[in-house]
């Protein structure tokens, strides 16, 4: 029977997947069989594991440092927010529909059968647990609710971590706040802190680590630097130094900044490849002299092909010089791409239809049932992509799409069109999502590129699967090395 660790937080974004991460990965090279889990995620940055169920990217990332293929157990539950108080449940890897905050909490105790389900299965199959809590512990307005924080330590009698992120500033209030909010009961659970986000002399900080200890009998277990060479895939947003600003180099690619944008992993691997300019784009104008406008996936395909017209976007996709800007759209960006989205069953948005950019000639329909599926397929070698190569990836996606004109499909699929391009290579669409995660193929698109603007091609690409494992030991050593690990064994073993 497994032991388990609780890393909660002080807050949204403090660092409690980056620790649990990291915890993973410690234990996996001790020689221990580790799991990740999180009992609820809210997150529209999802994944499909081989069963065919959808789960948060953070517990996948988890998964992939402990050294597992992922599984649907190892978080039950994914809230994947719609609008401001909507948002699609997934309970065990399978959508039930879209409800508004009080229906489903109303719902709360048959969610965490599932929770209590999975963890058992997880439990019966490895030496330790890494759960990772949401948000804050001490929302005294929603703890009577909680299916994610201190409930899951108290029934899984896990210890509990409380990380605090001194980046933000005052983060011995904020560590001490929370401990002063939780129940005794449940405050008794926390057996230490841990700050992250820490620049600068750390012996500055270490009286109020004394001090904080007095005053809380919680031991701070360490202080983790502020890497910005570490890379870890980020569980809700988009790293904000991806946002405005970029690197140098001679092909300039930009990603629009969508408001309800999901997925936006599937783009970190530009970011790290040579000679290559990336960034996230916030106004229309900076999609001027681009060599590649990038759409990404939406989880409200509708609103936001409206907000590409409202904002200008759209127009300044259909306004680019085709012989110098090339679109890629990838899921719901594939679907603006087409001359029209309608959603018959307001699956998404309470518009019945919304007008696309036009780039292809092809109609999506969202559909009540949901797509999901890992996808391996073989490229079809075109003028523009000429290799034939497989290509790993996934499809999550509410919408059926049919083409009205003949288009090159790069990627074969008899269920229809999963990844095409344009005869003047200047127009690419794809369902898959993790498609650029694939060397070959992102080589490929690269090339593609730079022959389009008449500069050499390259044979060199990012090997991203090994890029992905030195970060994941890069970081387990930083933590390793910045943490007492006697007492984080005795809280966990004893």
């Amino acid at each position: 029977m497994a032991k388990s660790i609780m890393i909660l937080g002080t807050g949204s974004d403090v660092g409690k997947s980056i620790v649990a991460t990291a915890i993973c990965r410690i234990i996996k090279r001790r020689g221990y069989k580790v799991a990740p889990f999180k009992a609820q995620n809210m997150s529209n940055n999802s994944f499909v594991t081989l069963e065919g169920g959808e789960i948060g990217r953070a517990q996948v990332v988890q998964a992939e440092a402990a050294g597992l293929i992922p599984s649907v157990h190892m978080n039950p539950i994914l809230l994947k927010p719609a609008g401001d108080n909507n948002s699609q449940v997934i309970v065990l890897g399978e959508p039930l529909g879209h409800f508004e905050a009080k229906e489903y909490y109303k719902n709360r105790e048959e969610y965490f059968k599932a929770v209590r389900d999975s963890f058992e299965t997880l439990r019966n199959e490895f030496d330790l647990i890494v759960i990772e809590g949401a948000g804050s512990p001490a929302e005294i307005n929603l703890k009577h609710m909680d299916i994610v924080n201190m409930r899951v330590a108290r029934e899984f009698q896990s210890p509990v971590l409380l990380v605090g992120d001194i980046d933000r500033g005052g983060v011995f209030a904020w560590l001490k706040g929370t401990l002063d909010l939780l129940d005794a009961d449940d405050r008794e659970r926390v057996k230490g802190v841990i700050i992250n986000r820490f620049r600068g002399d750390v012996s500055l900080l270490e009286p109020g680590l004394k001090m904080f200890e007095e005053m809380t009998s919680v031991p701070v277990l360490g202080v983790l630097p502020y890497d910005l060479d570490l890379h870890i895939d980020e569980e809700d947003g988009i790293q904000r130094d991806k946002i405005g600003q970029s690197k140098s180099g001679s092909i300039k690619i930009g990603i629009v900044r969508l408001p309800r944008i999901s997925n936006f992993t599937d783009f970190d691997t530009l970011f790290f490849e040579e000679d290559m300019q990336t960034r996230y784009i916030l106004r229309p104008e900076e999609m001027k002299e681009l060599d590649l406008i990038i759409l990404p996936g939406t989880k409200n395909v509708m609103d936001d092909m409206q907000f590409l017209w409202e904002k200008g976007f759209a127009d300044q996709v259909l306004q680019r010089d085709p012989d110098r800007t090339a679109v890629l759209g990838i899921c719901g960006g594939f679907q603006m791409m087409g001359t029209r989205i309608r959603d018959p069953h307001h699956v998404e948005s309470k518009r019945d239809e919304s007008k696309g950019l036009g780039c292809f000639r092809m109609e999506t329909v969202l559909e009540l049932q949901k797509t999901k599926r890992q996808v391996e397929l073989n490229t079809l070698p075109s003028a523009n992509l000429p290799f034939s190569e497989p290509v790993k990836g996934y499809e999550i996606h509410m919408g059926k799409t049919e083409l009205n004109e003949p288009v090159q499909h790069f990627l074969p699929d008899p269920n229809g069109p999963t990844g095409i391009i344009s005869k003047s290579g200047d127009m690419l669409g794809t369902y898959v999502h993790g498609i650029l995660d694939n060397d070959s193929f992102r080589l490929h698109l690269l090339n593609h590129l730079r022959r389009r603007k008449g500069i050499p091609e390259s044979d060199r690409v990012l090997n991203y699967r090994e890029f992905r494992d030195r970060q994941f030991n890069r970081l387990s050593e930083l933590v390793a090395g910045n943490l007492d690990l006697k007492i984080l064994d005795r809280i966990i073993f004893s």
